[in-house]
């Protein structure tokens, strides 16, 4: 009779375990989705904003070398739609990154650098469009680390 008894309890207890992994598992996957979906959009947002980027020096370089008033004029309007996207990008991206985050930082700082009137101008936009990616790439690979851990 004892026997009877304990297996009741046993099948009580799988009974009552089996939700809560069936939970915990469930949780897991969707922060694995939910990260994955931020980091593909991470990604959408930095090639955006590199490309944005470099539309917009490479109009401004055009009206600057344009005798053609009109020209000029309508490239105008074309660099402050393309500045306004560029804008729109920057703040979609620091909105998805973390204060606080030493490698969230870096990409804000090199984003900065690549967006300043100076930057625009430099004649290291190689180095400075570099140093977006590999900070946007640092952010990648922990957050993928962290999903091969499971965490």
């Amino acid at each position: 009779m004892d026997w009877r008894l304990a297996l009741q309890v046993l099948t009580l207890l799988v009974a009552a375990i089996g939700p809560v992994v069936a939970y915990r598992y469930a949780k897991r996957l969707a922060i694995s989705a939910n990260r994955q979906a931020w980091l593909d959009a991470l990604r959408a947002d930095v090639a955006e904003l590199i490309a944005l980027a470099d539309a917009v020096t490479t109009i401004t370089r055009q009206i600057h070398l344009s005798d053609d008033r009109k020209t000029a004029f309508e490239m105008g309007h074309v660099l402050r739609e393309k500045a306004a996207e560029l804008q729109i990008v920057r703040y979609r991206i620091r909105l998805r990154l973390r204060a606080g985050n030493p490698a969230h930082q870096a990409l804000n700082a090199a984003i900065e650098q690549l967006v300043s009137p100076e930057g625009r101008e430099s004649e290291r936009r190689g180095e400075l469009r570099e140093a977006v990616v590999e900070a946007a790439q640092a952010i990648l690979i922990s957050v993928w680390r962290r999903i091969e851990r499971g965490g």
